[in-house]
């Protein structure tokens, strides 16, 4: 790890990006991503897309997008806690504390063991930003459904 001369304590966080290059004019290796350049696109599920924003062990940003009448899994985390944060559309999640809408604009909390899911119970595409620290690549679990919507 490079010397930390910022003052600030040492953090897995303070060396610089290591990329692939990108479309910054610094050179050093950051680049912006989005849902046009992300790190990686994904589809999962029925038909849903998904695209890393980041994608460490650390923590796990990502966009997703669900089209109208699709659900994930019932599943659970046992270390990450997540954070949905609504795009466009309304998410319906349901969880073993019952059922919850958030519209555009809004996000939701989930803590790690909550059993959860997300639906898209709408006529339009969902799309929302999934942030998960520590990320979930091995900390999924699924779980049998709680409720039937």
């Amino acid at each position: 790890m490079p010397p930390n001369n910022s003052g600030l304590p040492d953090s897995p966080f303070s060396t610089p990006f290591q990329g692939s290059g990108g479309r910054g004019s610094g050179g050093g290796g950051l680049r912006a991503v989005s849902r046009s350049h992300p790190l990686k696109h994904y589809s999962w599920g029925a038909q849903c897309d998904g695209w890393n924003l980041a994608d460490n062990p650390e923590l796990s940003v990502k966009m997703e997008r669900m089209p109208p009448h699709t659900a994930e899994q019932e599943h659970f985390h046992q270390f990450a806690c997540q954070f949905f944060f609504i795009l466009k559309g309304k998410a319906v999640f349901y969880t073993e504390e019952g059922r919850l809408e958030i519209n555009p604009q809004e996000g939701l909390e989930i803590r790690p063991g909550l059993r959860h899911r997300i639906e898209n119970e709408g006529e339009e595409d969902l799309e929302f930003i999934l942030c998960s620290q520590p990320s979930t690549s091995a900390d999924r679990y699924p779980t049998a459904p709680t409720s039937a919507p």
